[in-house]
């Protein structure tokens, strides 16, 4: 793995994730993969997806957006 490469910092930031807290108001709840049970698991599939994809300096886009099902009663 390059020392700078994208697939260091974002496996940093998930580090970085995994420490979050945040306040929420009752009844509503964070779902955070890094931080919940499986945080292992996560951590080891994170860590072969992004060193084998993203193990450069290429340039990135990142592209954002909603997927509601038919009808939309999708909940994103």
């Amino acid at each position: 793995m390059n020392k700078n490469s994208f697939s260091k910092r974002a496996l940093e930031y998930n580090q970085y994730l995994s420490k979050v807290n945040i306040d929420l108001p009752k009844d509503y709840k964070l779902i955070n993969p890094f931080k919940e049970s499986n945080k292992k698991q996560i951590s080891k599939i994170a860590n072969i997806f992004y060193n084998k994809y993203y193990s450069d300096n290429n340039p990135r886009r990142l592209i954002i957006g909603s997927s509601p099902a038919r009808r939309g009663t999708a909940v994103t």
